[in-house]
């Protein structure tokens, strides 16, 4: 249950989205510009509009602080550090936790099932949705518009673009029976509560006992904490970060589910910054640099937004991101119950996963669809003929070979 200790009460009036992109040091972009790389609305980042208040609102806000963390890890709070800074330090051994599960390392490889990897989609697209859903009610807060920009940062329908491209290339039952539907996730339907509690007027979340409970006076502050969530699920991840380990994910996906390198099936990873210069009329994927040009405004936009808070908004920033990476862990426990379940179904030689199934052309599935315990069975049983043969020879080179 998060703790309130104070009433809320807003400034009058809120900025709109035209501070997003404000922060950045004019030597940024023209060292930019010199090396000929696309920026990401250089300008519009190099000089703070002049409607930036010089001194940030004066708010009395609650501290948001889950129980369960208010002692543990304490925030370093100095004033010399931005937001995305704070943030960075605040959820460090958060990040190294959500890395440690195998299934994580085996994601960021691209060692999943293609099933497994589609149910872990679908729990994305949930996410997802909420997320820019409620980001877009609520971009004229001061605190989330130097960040928004569904344009080049929304996933939603790049992850459903990717659904429906990878479902082709399943066998024809498309979905086994014996793994659910990562949409119905117990972990992504409670994300997606948190999500729908930050950003909607309700009250509170349906499940009291998940702890997650805001109390109605904090209402008008709570959008200004979707902030942690964007961080997370942008920038921050390793392993699925957009604009970080993301990039990485998409060519070990691209490789192991033989995808083509025009980004079908791959579109989750890919972004098309609104100031890329187009070719035919289409905008083309940003590149290394300019992708590092888009962590660049990111940043520069949560700093932007850290001077638009007090010290306490910050602080329950921070513990919030804290909180979004519990809710991602959770995800990556349900996504390892689902390769459970998955390798499971392969080891009972489940007939809608096993190599028995033939796809539409009448064709078997190839062995990366089934998982590394069937390419494991597959390895093992070849080697073991090949010894058979070999020991057959060897056998009758000895004893039949001296009596002719």
């Amino acid at each position: 249950m998060l703790s309130i200790l104070s009433t809320v009460t807003l400034p009058s009036g809120s900025s709109d989205g035209d501070r997003r992109r404000s922060d950045s040091s004019p030597d940024h972009s023209q060292a930019t510009a010199a090396n000929g790389t696309s920026d990401i609305n250089a300008e519009a980042i190099t000089n703070p509009p002049a409607s930036l208040p010089s001194t940030p609102p004066v708010l009395a806000v609650s501290e948001l602080l889950p129980t369960s963390l208010e002692h543990d890890h304490p925030v370093n709070d100095s004033p010399a550090w931005g937001l995305a800074t704070r943030l960075r330090r605040a959820t460090a051994q958060a990040h190294h936790d959500v890395m440690l599960p195998r299934v994580v390392h085996r994601l960021s490889l691209g060692d999943l099932p293609l099933p497994v990897y589609i149910a872990y989609l679908e729990a994305l697209s949930v996410i997802y949705e909420s997320l820019e859903r409620y980001l877009g009610l609520n971009a004229t807060c001061e605190v989330l518009s130097p960040t928004y920009d569904p344009a080049t940062l929304a996933r939603s329908a790049a992850i459903e673009a990717d659904l429906s491209y990878l479902t082709l290339k399943l066998p024809r039952a498309n979905r086994t029976p014996s793994i659910s539907s990562g949409r119905n996730w117990p972990s992504v339907k409670l994300y997606a509560e948190r999500l729908h509690c930050l950003g909607s007027g309700n009250n509170g979340l349906p499940h009291e006992s998940s702890g997650l409970a805001i109390a109605a006076k904090v209402a008008q502050e709570r959008p200004a904490l979707l902030l942690a969530h964007a961080y997370t699920r942008y920038l921050l991840y390793h392993a699925v970060g957009d604009l970080s380990g993301g990039q990485s994910i998409a060519r070990s996906v691209r490789h192991a589910y033989s995808l083509p390198d025009s980004g079908e099936g791959s579109q989750f990873y890919q972004f098309f910054p609104s100031s890329h210069p187009r070719r035919a009329g289409v905008f083309e994927r940003a590149n290394i640099q300019e992708i590092r040009d888009l962590k660049f405004w990111f940043r520069a936009g949560l700093d932007s937004a850290g001077r638009a808070t007090t010290n306490e908004l910050a602080k329950a920033i921070e513990e919030e991101a804290k909180v979004a990476f519990k809710y991602n862990a959770d995800i990556f426990s349900d996504l390892e119950l689902c390769l459970g379940q998955f390798e499971s179904a392969v080891s009972d030689g489940d007939k809608s996963v096993a190599e028995s199934t033939p796809d539409e052309k009448g064709t078997l599935p190839p062995v990366w669809m089934l998982g590394s315990n069937a390419l494991t069975r597959t390895l093992t049983m070849k080697l073991t003929i090949s010894l058979v043969v070999l020991l057959a020879y060897v056998i009758s080179m000895i004893y039949i070979k001296p009596r002719m």
